[in-house]
């Protein structure tokens, strides 16, 4: 779980014992926190292939082997 999905489980838990929202709009904003957390690997792979695929994905080199620019 990635930290923002985290906080709104937490966000929402709060609400509703505070009896701001119903168990059913909880129970789809956990479950909407959880999707959409899954859902981030599979889109940046299909991204990733996508831009590898147009020649468009650019590599940048690791900053401790790049001599600055003067």
């Amino acid at each position: 779980m990635n930290g923002r999905g985290t906080v709104e489980i937490i966000i929402v838990s709060i609400r509703l014992s505070m009896g701001i929202i119903s168990q059913q709009l909880f129970s789809i904003l956990v479950f909407m926190a959880i999707f959409t957390t899954a859902l981030v690997p599979v889109t940046v792979k299909l991204g990733v292939d996508w831009l590898e695929r147009a020649g468009e994905l650019v590599y940048m080199a690791d900053d401790q082997s790049v001599e600055p620019e003067v």
